[in-house]
């Protein structure tokens, strides 16, 4: 079924009823004269069967007027909805390239951290004098050592 639609500021409803009062008027123009005759190159037949049409179109739209206004009200949800999930859609693009992204800053950091690391002088060993162990540089290896100078 064709959906109704707004022309002029008219709906198909005020439409319909307009066209129904025009045809009102020219079968009792017609009813006037007396007789049969024609009206606008229309006969008398044809203009009350035309004005049957217009009647039942009347009726229709008005019976379905209600859907109409649903259909147009579910319709502009749906464009809702769908938009929100394109934008949805979007987002999620955007997060996990962003994701991505920060694995790879964190992988560079780590990567600058080890050659920071490496390169420091704090963990790295001193190798410019003589080499001492624990009981060397204990408080009794110090005193034992320094009895043997005496």
């Amino acid at each position: 079924m064709k959906a109704f639609r707004k022309v002029g500021g008219l709906g198909d409803l005020e439409r319909v009823r307009s066209v129904s009062a025009r045809l009102e008027e020219r079968l009792s123009e017609l009813g006037h004269r007396g007789g049969p005759g024609e009206l606008g190159g229309l006969s008398l037949e044809e203009l009350q069967d035309l004005s049957k049409v217009v009647g039942l179109a009347d009726f229709m739209l008005a019976k379905y007027a209600d859907r109409k206004e649903m259909r147009d009200i579910l319709k502009g949800f749906v464009g809702i909805i769908s938009g929100t999930a394109g934008s949805l859609a979007e987002i999620d693009d955007e997060v996990a390239e962003l994701i991505l992204e920060a694995e790879d800053s964190i992988g560079r950091v780590k990567g600058i951290h080890s050659r920071i690391s490496a390169k420091s002088e704090v963990s790295r060993p001193y190798h410019d004098g003589p080499e001492f162990d624990a009981g060397q540089t204990s408080v009794a290896g110090i005193r034992g050592a320094a009895g043997s100078w005496g």
